[in-house]
């Protein structure tokens, strides 16, 4: 961690009370660090209920008073969008199940607008696909045809453009999670068998049930090591971001003893013990996390079974590749996932790139490739970086 983020951690634990300007990071690095990270809300909310509110620098509390009275307004907008989109469907048949963001703010957050999110996901039936983009299409969501042969991804994108420059974008999942490791892990009917009601968003709203949302917490921070998401046009990976980090502490704390014995059963059934401990214990370092001391060993040991060098599939894009191409049942489909990795569908290729020409179409694959091994190498200097940071920290 840098100073800033290990302060940050630092004062939404309750370990710093009032700032004092030191050489180890300024509230400018500290205000950088929160909205990096997409936790300057939860700063803002506990800077704000303490009793030296007063003592922080004129400028953060105007930074910060100023992105919650936005966040909250267009929480607002969306979450009256929401639940339209919900009754909507409900209304089809359609029982879909919130996962991630969404859920996580309205039954672990103190407001759901404390939880910056960008779009809301959904995961349904494959079944249902076609009828839940006729329905989304019907009431002014705009998104491309659904392809289910993709084995670069299970979700298909729906945006509205709203009054008042709000956007809504809805993920449509049909399968929890994209990376071909973890896409397997859950089928619909278990998770809806483990849902539990959302009734302040929705009578109809389902989530997950605390430890299946654990879980897929824990594995969801490792796709985003290595596949961006978009902020503004600006490409973003986030395998460590805090907001995440920052769920799975919320979640731990609303844990029982039997939920603990229920998470790290599910964790050694599903053959992902590795991946929650090393989640667990990123929690642990950065917000001081409570788990009990039985729940990390028994997941020790399930990890010591399951041979994943969980390190090295955080660190390196082409072990991360290998490991979700071996995850693959058949050579066909793992040359079929090679193919679309590499070569993309030409619409996408002249979307993403802005242009109508196709004989443009070589050059772009050309300079897609260059930038892909131009930016693993980047990758790989940064994250050697944060590590001598790391150590030099310890």
């Amino acid at each position: 961690m840098t100073p800033a983020e290990k302060s940050l951690c630092d004062i939404i634990r309750g370990d710093i009370t009032s700032w004092h300007s030191s050489e180890d990071a300024s509230w400018e690095q500290l205000a950088e660090a929160a909205f990096h990270h997409n936790i300057h809300l939860i700063l803002f909310d506990t800077l704000k209920r303490s009793s030296t509110w007063s003592r922080w620098p004129t400028r953060l509390r105007e930074m910060l008073e100023k992105a919650a009275a936005a966040a909250a307004g267009v929480d607002l907008i969306r979450e009256h969008e929401l639940r339209s989109v919900l009754n909507c469907l409900d209304r089809h048949g359609i029982q879909p199940i919130l996962l991630k963001g969404v859920p996580l703010a309205y039954t672990l957050y103190q407001s759901p607008a404390l939880r910056p999110r960008s779009d809301t996901d959904l995961l349904v039936r494959e079944m249902d696909l076609k009828t839940v983009a006729r329905i989304l299409r019907h009431i002014g969501y705009s998104g491309p045809d659904i392809q289910t042969d993709k084995l670069t991804s299970y979700q298909c994108t729906y945006i509205r453009q709203a009054p008042f420059g709000v956007s809504h974008t809805l993920d449509v999942h049909w399968r929890a999670n994209n990376a071909q490791l973890f896409a397997k892990t859950f089928t619909f009917d278990e998770l809806l068998t483990n849902a539990a009601k959302i009734p302040s968003l929705a009578p109809c709203a389902l989530g997950l049930s605390h430890e299946y949302a654990l879980l897929l917490a824990c594995i969801h921070r490792f796709g985003h090591a290595h596949a961006p998401f978009y902020v503004d046009g600006r490409v973003v990976y986030a395998g460590d971001e805090l907001r995440w980090v920052y769920d799975i502490h919320l979640l731990c704390l609303a844990f029982n003893a039997t939920l603990w014995v229920e998470f790290t059963t599910l964790a050694r059934a599903k053959r992902v013990a590795a991946f929650c401990l090393d989640s667990l214990n990123t929690a642990r370092e950065a917000f001081h996390t409570d788990i009990p001391t039985d729940a990390i060993s028994t997941l020790q040991t399930a990890a010591r079974t399951e041979a994943v060098n969980v390190g090295k599939l955080k660190d390196s894009a082409v072990a991360w590749f290998l490991a979700n191409l071996q995850a693959l049942p058949t050579l066909r489909r793992r040359l079929t996932l090679i193919k679309q990795v590499a070569f993309p569908p030409s619409a996408y290729m002249m979307e993403k790139y802005k242009t109508n020409n196709w004989l443009a179409l070589p050059f772009l694959y050309g300079y897609r490739t260059v930038n892909g091994v131009s930016r693993t190498m980047r990758q790989r200097t940064s994250q050697q970086q944060v590590k001598r940071t790391f150590a030099k920290d310890r």
